[in-house]
């Protein structure tokens, strides 16, 4: 009888033991599973963060985040403004998120130092300057150098090891998305800044590929050479803007050769069919290895003081003819040649004043159709020219 009693308690502690093994398995599983939420809920929150574009929306998604994988009374998000921590964004039933000092509290504690900390009681916590007197655990969590997250329970060791973990995991993401923000804000201002002074800049600035498609080119490019606008000269390709294609040819050679040129002086076709010519800085662009090669450059026009430096060279080589001719007739000659070298010099004549006989001859004419050795000065241009001198 006494064997049977001990026998059947034997048998009930036993099942007793299993039952509670059973519930620790099954504690296990539940806590097991429940971390697998709380993960899977961060990795969607990694996953929106990438599609956010602007600050408020990464910090009011990692406090919805934050309410998911983390049990609280209080949450918030505060950035420093100044000498401020302001409370950008907050889930806080008891309406307990306030500005405080960035020396302030915990939170000012946290900024200062960039730690994590987890609390179990703020009331065994010197610094700590709780906005409502009934919170007890905290964790709080710098957000880069520029904010601190919060959570806060009125539950004495509400948040454990695990929780700091995910939470920092969590706020992780947020520092990441709003460096990515920032990043992108500065690349927008600098594309402005840049786009700005592309447009206003008196040069002609350009991008081509070497088979010659314009790419991209300011008014001042477009204006240059004779077209309404930057549309109307990008529907063209670079060979329409040449005079003779071998010129093209024969830069492209040199600029693959050497990378950049410098001061490249160039012969263009303008919109009419009028010839002009512009100084160029030009480099051979690569960005990525993958990617085509670009010319980009600058055009400024410098026809008129080609035009300078011709008429100047003409009347060089006139001068030197002056003292180098025999003849008169030959020396005009030699005029002749050198102007057309400037002008449309299909009619000309070169006219003598007599002032005594107020008579007028060309000793050396060239015109299509008047043959006049000589003529009275009267009311005629060339009075007008000798009277002006000029």
């Amino acid at each position: 009888m006494k064997k049977g009693k001990e026998s059947n308690e034997k048998t009930i502690k036993e099942a007793l033991k299993e039952i509670e093994e059973l519930k620790d398995s099954k504690k296990i599983q539940e806590k097991l599973q429940e971390s697998k939420r709380k993960i899977e809920q961060l990795h969607r929150v990694a996953m929106q963060m990438e599609t956010i574009i602007r600050e408020e929306e990464a910090y009011h998604l990692t406090t919805e985040a934050a309410e998911k994988i983390l049990k609280f009374d209080m949450c918030d998000i505060s950035l420093v403004e100044g000498e401020l921590l302001i409370v950008k964004a907050a889930i806080t039933p008891t309406g307990g998120s306030r500005k405080m000092r960035i020396d302030e509290g915990i939170a000012g504690k946290t900024f200062e130092t960039k730690k994590s900390y987890l609390i179990e009681d703020i009331r065994e916590e010197k610094n700590a300057k709780p906005a409502i007197n009934e919170y007890r655990a905290l964790i709080s969590i710098p957000i880069g150098k520029v904010g601190v997250f919060q959570a806060i329970s009125m539950e004495v060791g509400a948040f454990d090891e695990k929780d700091l973990e995910l939470a920092e995991l969590l706020v992780s993401h947020l520092v990441e998305t709003l460096k990515r923000i920032q990043s992108e804000k500065e690349l927008r201002k600098r594309e402005r800044e840049y786009r700005m002074l592309f447009e206003r800049n008196l040069a002609g600035v350009y991008r081509t590929t070497l088979e010659g498609e314009i790419l991209d080119c300011n008014t001042s490019f477009a204006k240059m050479l004779g077209y309404d606008s930057k549309e109307d000269i990008m529907c063209r390709t670079v060979s329409d803007l040449y005079v003779e294609e071998p010129e093209r040819t024969e830069f492209i050679e040199r600029l693959q050769k050497h990378g950049s040129l410098t001061n490249n002086e160039t012969r263009l076709r303008r919109k009419d069919g009028r010839s002009m010519w512009g100084l160029e800085n030009v480099s051979l662009i690569q960005k990525e290895k993958e990617t085509p090669q670009v010319i980009e450059g600058t055009l400024i026009d410098i026809t008129e003081r080609k035009k300078a430096e011709r008429i100047q060279t003409v009347l060089y080589k006139i001068a030197n003819a002056a003292h180098s001719s025999k003849t008169l007739h030959e020396l005009f000659g030699t005029i002749h040649g050198h102007l057309s070298t400037v002008v449309d010099t299909t009619n000309l004549g070169i006219a003598l004043y007599d002032e005594r006989t107020k008579m007028v001859s060309l000793p050396y004419l060239v015109d299509e159709k008047d043959r006049l050795p000589e003529f009275p000065v009267r009311k005629t241009f060339t009075s007008y020219v000798i009277e002006k001198g000029s």
